[in-house]
């Protein structure tokens, strides 16, 4: 696998370069401007060395500052401000906040809670920790929720491991055979996924699609981090409790009753924390405001009244950004003492160091692509040619597109498939003559719901390492839960998506 892993590197550095050289050869489509065809040309470039990692991510992704200023078609001054927009920066604000969490280890004692007071079954556990996974992974990092997660689940499988042998029950519990454990490791890899949609910090892919949306049309109105998150987290309270009935009740039921001991791990976790610390409550303290203060940052009309936003009471509604409230918590993390005589914060000099520059860089590349395809107009150009779908109902795009790009995303990091879709996906809509968040929203989602295969996203790996999953199991169930979220997604975003936000009556 390593050989042939080196082997699509190899040819996909080369067939990338041949690929932007081919399209500068060819001659210009009529109504195409030539910074047009160069942007397209490294557009693909761009995606077959991010889909065969030809060379590393971030690297791919410092491609248009060169190639865009060598051609004349965006000075490097002007690129450059891609690479650090507020979305980027709202990423920044939010990577901190969840390395505080994680420092702290706040994030451990709100999941132990969570679990600790859902019921003793086999199922009722699987569920309790999808929903603690779940809820964290809005937080932090996908990944660092699974690997957050895996050692306690993986206690809970050898408890019960040792209970089923000692009570004499007929329940295979070989690596990869033992049901239970199967669902639970899934459990805990898909819930991450799932859970990353729930705000825009939430997982990479949300943050690129505002960046995008933003970068393409800027007439249209900012998601705020209140309305994203009602999108979002209503979808994952239908459809978390959906993947779990699949993973325990179609694919992996768990085939034995529910033993009274095993609450009494979770109790007995719970009280190896001892109290909470003084990092702790600042900590909470801080992500209790943010949340607060990105909640209200604008207004909330509820109909027969509105709730004034804090910044449009201060009259700074067009001079702040949910990026604002952001940096301001990362800064309180920074300068509250939590020991005043050693001089010691939640955060210090080592966690700037963890900043995840890679993410960023592709962050960069993308939102690059993205503003040389509409300085350059390829999307008027591209909506010019797919007229043909102004009309087709507006649930067959959104599945044709969405589709496309859950197709893709099995094979390639979903911040990939991400920066590579957005700019298709407002194009497309364009051609159709729809409002753009129709089509990128869900799309961005349908990348989310990509986890068949172990490459497809970090948790799927993460939970690989228990050897408790077969990857015909993870492909089995990951294809199917993914593919039938794929078809409730659409029908979500026609039906509660567009009177939600109210999409219908926003400018593009």
């Amino acid at each position: 696998m390593a050989k042939q892993s080196k082997l699509s590197q190899r040819i996909g550095f080369f067939v990338g370069i041949l690929v932007f050289v081919l399209v500068l050869l060819m001659k210009t489509p009529t109504g195409m401007e030539v910074g047009a065809k160069i942007t397209i040309g490294l557009l693909l470039w761009m995606a077959i060395w991010w889909a065969t990692e030809a060379v590393p991510l971030p690297i791919t992704s410092l491609l248009p500052l060169l190639i865009f200023p060598l051609f004349k078609v965006i000075s490097a001054k002007d690129i450059a401000k891609s690479y650090m927009s507020q979305e980027i920066m709202l990423f920044v604000g939010g990577f901190f906040i969840s390395e505080a969490l994680e420092e702290s280890g706040l994030h451990e004692r709100l999941s132990l809670f969570l679990i600790n007071k859902i019921g003793t079954s086999p199922k009722r556990i699987i569920l309790a920790f999808m929903i603690a996974v779940g809820f964290i992974s809005m937080w932090i990092s996908n990944t660092t929720a699974t690997v957050m997660a895996l050692p306690i689940a993986l206690s809970i499988i050898e408890f019960y491991k040792e209970l089923i042998k000692k009570e004499g029950l007929n329940v295979d519990t070989t690596p990869g055979e033992f049901k239970f454990a199967t669902a639970l490791m899934l459990g805990v890899a898909f819930a991450a996924s799932i859970g990353g949609m729930g705000t825009p910090i939430g997982t990479p892919p949300n943050i690129i699609f505002l960046s995008m949306a933003k970068q393409m049309f800027p007439n249209a109105p900012t998601l705020s981090f209140l309305e994203f998150s009602k999108f979002g987290i209503l979808f994952i309270i239908f459809f978390l409790p959906f993947t779990w009935f699949m993973l325990t009740s179609v694919f992996f039921k768990p085939g034995f009753a529910g033993l009274k001991e095993s609450r009494e791990i979770f109790a007995n976790e719970l009280k190896k924390l001892g109290k909470m610390l003084i990092k702790e409550k600042v900590v909470l303290t801080v992500f209790l405001i943010t949340v607060f203060l990105w909640i209200f940052r604008t207004d909330i009309d509820f109909g027969n009244f509105t709730i004034k936003g804090w910044s449009n009471i201060l009259g700074i509604s067009k001079y702040v950004h949910d990026s604002t409230v952001a940096i301001l918590a990362a800064l309180l993390l920074y300068i509250i003492p939590v020991d005043f005589k050693k001089g010691e914060t939640v955060l210090n000099a080592e966690s700037v160091k963890k900043l995840p520059w890679d993410i960023i860089l592709i962050f960069g590349g993308g939102l690059a692509i993205a503003d040389a395809m509409v300085s350059t107009k390829v999307a008027d150009y591209v909506g010019s040619k797919l007229t043909f779908l102004s009309g087709v109902n507006l649930l067959w795009v959104i599945a044709l597109i969405g589709g496309i790009g859950f197709l893709i995303a099995q094979f390639t990091s979903h911040t990939s498939a991400t920066s590579i879709f957005m700019p298709i996906a407002g194009a497309v809509a364009v051609a159709a003559k729809i409002h753009p968040y129709l089509v990128m929203l869900p799309t961005t989602f349908a990348i989310s719901l990509a986890f068949s295969l172990p490459a497809s996203t970090p948790p799927n790996v993460v939970v690989m390492t228990g050897d408790y999953v077969k990857v015909k199991d993870m492909l089995k169930a990951g294809f199917i839960i993914g593919f039938l979220g794929l078809i409730i997604l659409v029908f979500y975003m026609y039906f509660v998506g567009i009177p939600l936000l109210n999409i219908a009556n926003m400018p593009y």
